[in-house]
């Protein structure tokens, strides 16, 4: 398999960093209420906002993990 070169490293990295970003965002929105989404109950969006702000933590600490393996 060829090596990755560096400019594919770095898209991916800002892809994650993107990603991670966007998630936490939505996330935060969604547990402050700026983020409104027609037809779902406040208790509802509340609790979806903290599920997705926590699984993207999780999945961020998963990955750096992972990639700290040797």
């Amino acid at each position: 398999m060829a090596e990755s070169s560096v400019v594919e490293k770095l898209l991916n990295v800002i892809n994650w960093l993107l990603a991670l970003s966007i998630g936490l965002i939505v996330g935060a929105s969604l547990v402050l209420q700026s983020l409104y989404v027609p037809f779902m109950p406040r208790p509802a969006s509340i609790v979806i906002g903290w599920t997705i702000s926590i699984l993207t933590l999780l999945g961020a600490a998963l990955y750096i993990f992972d990639r700290a393996r040797p």
